[in-house]
């Protein structure tokens, strides 16, 4: 399971190069330098599952971290992109969607998302047709508000100003 994410505070007209350098390279690069082995090991194997938590953050361009978003959905895109070339071989590679409040003591909620995403992909196993999910979003409810943000026009999406 990969975790790890740096999301730097910016103020609305802020344009910070440093800041968003940091969080691309912990948020996206960090998680494709360690994610890389791990898929080419459990490709040779033929089995495993990999599990990289990324966020609600990366389902849609919210104006309020625009770096944090893309470095989301980037890694979101790579997991997929890692499924499709090692799924075939019996590998199942699943992207955890944490929502995890900014005023939650970090480290506690933090671990107890982890925990909740690994009860939630145990059910998903035991639950008829959800074996193959390959999105689990922490907590469940996320599910059916990003479905709802992700089907939304961006001519409305925009204006509720996230």
């Amino acid at each position: 399971m990969y975790a790890a994410a740096v999301q730097h505070r910016v103020a609305f007209d802020e344009f910070d190069v440093a800041k968003d350098q940091e969080m691309l390279a912990v948020d996206l690069m960090g998680a494709i330098a360690w994610l890389d082995p791990v898929a080419e090991r459990f490709g040779r194997l033929r089995r495993g599952t990999i599990v990289g938590i990324g966020s609600v953050a990366g389902d849609r361009g919210r104006s309020a971290n625009p770096v944090y978003n893309t470095s989301k959905a980037g890694l979101h895109t790579f997991l997929e992109a890692i499924r499709n070339r090692i799924g075939r071989y019996g590998v199942r590679v699943v992207t955890g969607q944490a929502r995890v409040r900014r005023n939650s003591d970090d480290c506690r909620h933090g671990k107890h998302t982890l925990e909740d995403l690994g009860r939630s992909r145990r059910r998903d196993h035991r639950a008829p047709g959800a074996a193959g999910r390959e999105t689990v979003y922490v907590p469940a409810r996320w599910r059916y508000v990003m479905w709802v943000i992700r089907a939304m026009p961006s001519c409305v999406f925009k204006r509720l100003r996230v």
